[in-house]
């Protein structure tokens, strides 16, 4: 009977640490276009740390919370509700490798700059009422702001807009050159074996099959497409 309650401690020692020792997915973990291979528990994570890491990059007192759902071709990637104090993440988009492709970047780069951009909304909010000239442009513009369904190039190009797609491209740049992930520049052009122009973005837009099994890195799609897109008749720009 003791053996056995030794035996039964054992396991169950072994499996609680076990477990404890998985690494929770992280932002650290982004490389190429990895975010999509991740499962959904993984993603969200992934969000929060952004969210989280953004909140403490601003020093933003009110950490929003984080909210997901999923409506594909809503248009919508995300959206910040100051009155929840919540980031809603649409998951539809960081799941459609396309998105990323058309914009010329990884999803990875793409959701970074997403998470980025919307949490500067809240840090714009907290300072509406600080008495500084930035605080001031963000109180004068959220009292007459502009919604995106009703005039899509006025909400484009008004301060508080203009300021979180700022900040959302330098952060996502900082974390690349921090070595956290990388940004593919799909749009360049290199001579493949068979003699022919390949460009790595009309590439990876005729064949979502091959980014969604090895990303969109450029060197690695020229090398699928002289190794096995020339046999198989694929068309390399």
């Amino acid at each position: 009977m003791k053996k056995i309650s030794k035996l039964l401690f054992l396991f169950i020692f072994i499996f609680y640490f076990s477990i404890g020792s998985v690494k929770a997915a992280s932002l650290k973990d982004l490389s190429d276009n990895t975010f999509y291979k991740m499962s959904i528990e993984e993603k969200k994570n992934v969000i929060i740390e952004i969210v989280n890491d953004v909140c403490l990059d601003l020093g933003i007192v009110n950490v929003p919370n984080v909210e997901f759902y999923n409506k594909p071709g809503q248009g919508v990637r995300a959206y910040n509700s100051f009155s929840k104090n919540t980031v809603f993440v649409n998951m539809a988009y960081f799941n459609d490798v396309s998105i990323a492709i058309n914009n010329l970047v990884t999803v990875d780069y793409y959701l970074v700059n997403t998470i980025a951009h919307e949490v500067r909304h809240s840090y714009q909010n907290e300072h509406q009422n600080d008495g500084t000239e930035f605080g001031n442009a963000c109180k004068q513009n959220y009292a007459n702001y502009i919604e995106y369904g009703k005039d899509p190039e006025g909400n484009l190009w008004q301060f508080v807009e203009i300021d979180a797609r700022d900040y959302g491209k330098k952060y996502a740049d900082k974390k690349i050159k921090n070595g956290w992930f990388k940004k593919n520049d799909l749009n360049i052009t290199a001579i493949a074996d068979d003699g022919q122009l390949f460009n790595a973005a009309n590439y990876a837009s005729r064949y979502p099959d091959v980014v969604t099994v090895l990303g969109c890195r450029p060197s690695v799609l020229l090398k699928h497409y002289n190794t096995y897109g020339i046999k198989e008749g694929r068309i390399p720009n």
